[in-house]
């Protein structure tokens, strides 16, 4: 799913706060313009927006791995695919994950 959210991250030993492009149950885009090799551990803490109104935004750490380098045409790098491990989910930040989905139709 499309979206556009801020994650404070790591990966590796290195911390960003980069844009997240697309979020899905398994995981999320990273627009970086950096390298990274795949199964590097990256670990995401997001603020999403709460279906309830009066919840305002809710907080979920998600913790994963680089999957992919996504590249343009001409090989420079646009970004890095996530996929998350499911066992190193908490159960709230999973469920503050699929509510946020789930309200966008996902």
């Amino acid at each position: 799913m499309t979206v556009e959210l801020t994650a404070h991250c790591q990966i590796g030993h290195a911390f960003h706060r980069l844009p997240v492009s697309d979020l899905s149950r398994g995981g999320l885009r990273l627009e970086t313009v950096d390298h990274h090799q795949e199964g590097t551990p990256v670990r995401v803490a997001l603020a999403v927006p709460s279906p309830l109104e009066e919840a305002g935004l809710r907080f979920c750490t998600l913790s994963g791995q680089v999957a992919h380098n996504a590249v343009d045409p001409w090989g420079r790098p646009l970004g890095v695919g996530v996929r998350f491990v499911e066992p190193d989910q908490g159960d709230a930040d999973l469920e503050a994950l699929r509510a946020y989905l789930r309200s966008l139709g996902a």
